[in-house]
């Protein structure tokens, strides 16, 4: 039995209960309109010194995981430009946990 998505109903539940970030996402799949800096300032506030960013449940470490999580939002929301040192901080990051092999993994500590 096939199910249909009522996407109305799906883009209302957004608009009514999603955060400023799921907003901006919506609209930029909608129409394309890219997000508010004020968003983007607000998510780019949880980078940390060496480019990643943390996980919920380990605030004092930068994850591989949560970094790629923060850098796909940004990307939903027309947010993710090269051009941006932030996001070149985020890339910076994932370059020096590259493996030899290409691989890129969590520090030990993680």
């Amino acid at each position: 039995m096939a199910h249909e998505v009522d996407l109305d109903k799906a883009i209302r539940f957004v608009e009514a209960h999603g955060s400023a970030a799921e907003h901006a996402r919506l609209r930029f799949v909608l129409s394309g309109a890219r997000a508010p800096v004020e968003t983007t300032d607000a998510l780019f506030a949880g980078q940390r010194a060496d480019g990643g960013f943390a996980p919920f449940w380990a605030p004092a470490i930068s994850s591989v995981d949560a970094t790629c999580f923060m850098l796909a939002q940004l990307e939903q929301m027309g947010a993710a430009s090269a051009r941006d040192g932030r996001i070149v901080q985020a890339l910076n990051f994932f370059a020096r946990r590259q493996a030899r092999d290409g691989s890129i993994e969590e520090d030990d500590g993680v």
